[in-house]
């Protein structure tokens, strides 16, 4: 698999990005107000304790302010990724991430094996009887002006 140039990868980024932020911009309003029962569940739900950190959504916003952003809002939006396998979940990181393909791809298949141990052993609290991954989690997503 060949690495794009960085300067292309940032193109096709922000024209990504680009297209993304019209998209959320056009409903910001509704996902609002359906996430928002969603994020405070999940808030609640951290029960987090001494020594626990998360960047919080108003640290988040306080961060956005303080750089000259006004008509900041920031809610965490639940994500789920289901996966038939680790095998699976390999194959769209990989996919998925340019840094993990260039260190993992051009190992051999014995030290492959020894990730992919390592990946399951760390992914098995996550995994049912039948091998399948939900892995859950959430985003924090920011609008503002600027």
């Amino acid at each position: 698999m060949t690495t794009p140039e960085p300067d292309e990868q940032r193109a096709a980024s922000r024209r990504m990005w680009e297209r993304a932020a019209e998209r959320w911009g056009s409903r910001a309003e509704l996902l609002r107000e359906y996430g928002m029962p969603v994020s405070v569940a999940m808030i609640e739900a951290l029960d987090l304790q001494p020594g626990q950190r998360v960047l919080e959504l108003g640290r988040l916003a306080e961060l956005l302010d303080d750089g000259g952003f006004q008509e900041v809002e920031v809610v965490a939006v639940a994500i789920e990724h289901r996966y038939d396998n680790v095998d699976q979940f390999i194959a769209e990181t990989i996919a998925l991430s340019m840094m993990f393909d260039a260190a993992y791809s051009p190992l051999d298949a014995e030290r492959q094996l020894q990730v992919r141990g390592a990946i399951a052993a760390a992914v098995a609290p996550f995994q049912a009887p039948d091998g399948s991954l939900l892995l859950s989690g959430s985003s924090l997503v920011a609008s503002a002006t600027a």
